[in-house]
């Protein structure tokens, strides 16, 4: 990983997160943001409440033929290496969601169900409060930003999984249910449940976004 950077990054998280004094921080990221995603949270995972990445992957892979001809065995070595020594610092986040095509010819999904399945191992073993789950795009989704391509990469669910009506149920509802199960971390010492929620009440958004 990217040490000096990530060191950077996350210091500057966490003076923003206290400046703001935010209520939950979340890693989230698209593609290469979703290896963004996931390297932050191995980085620094006391800081997030939780990991989301979409069509992301790790850093290696294990696939033998992967699009992008990375060469093999050393690049599932590499994979395994990270997670053994980045990934399981993962169970360390309450909430870590991957939101990924089986189809994926751009993002290996053999990978990130490897990523999840690691994480949830950890937390059974360590005893670990961290919920990790693998959502599965159909493959009639799978190239819906852009369906009248004739090349399919079945990349293309930015929008399906994020911002379409249908992104509540395919992500958003998972997350904020696990996110209320999630213990409290960051400000938890600084400000209690009760006035997270007063807070929601004043705003108005309780009832439509967090019942």
């Amino acid at each position: 990983l990217h040490h000096n950077f990530l060191s950077a990054f996350t210091q500057k998280i966490r003076e923003l997160s206290s400046w703001y004094s935010a209520e939950r921080i979340i890693a989230m990221g698209y593609s290469m943001g979703g290896f963004g995603a996931f390297q932050l949270g191995c980085f620094a995972p006391e800081i997030f409440d939780a990991v989301v990445s979409v069509a992301g992957y790790g850093l290696g892979t294990s696939e033998p033929n992967s699009g992008y001809g990375a060469p093999q065995p050393a690049s599932g070595e590499i994979f395994e290496d990270f997670l053994e020594t980045e990934v399981c610092k993962l169970a360390q986040v309450p909430v870590v969601i991957a939101v990924h095509a089986p189809s994926d010819l751009c993002s290996s999904f053999r990978d990130v169900n490897a990523i999840i399945s690691k994480v949830q191992d950890v937390a059974w073993k360590t005893y670990a409060w961290s919920r990790a789950m693998l959502i599965e795009v159909p493959e009639n989704m799978a190239n819906s930003d852009h369906p009248g391509k004739k090349k399919k990469s079945n990349h293309s669910y930015f929008n399906c999984t994020l911002l379409h009506n249908g992104s509540e149920k395919m992500l958003w509802g998972d997350l904020r249910r696990l996110l209320e199960e999630a213990e409290w971390r960051g400000l938890q010492n600084q400000c209690s449940q009760s006035s997270w929620e007063d807070s929601w009440e004043r705003r108005g958004w309780r009832d439509r976004r967090w019942s």
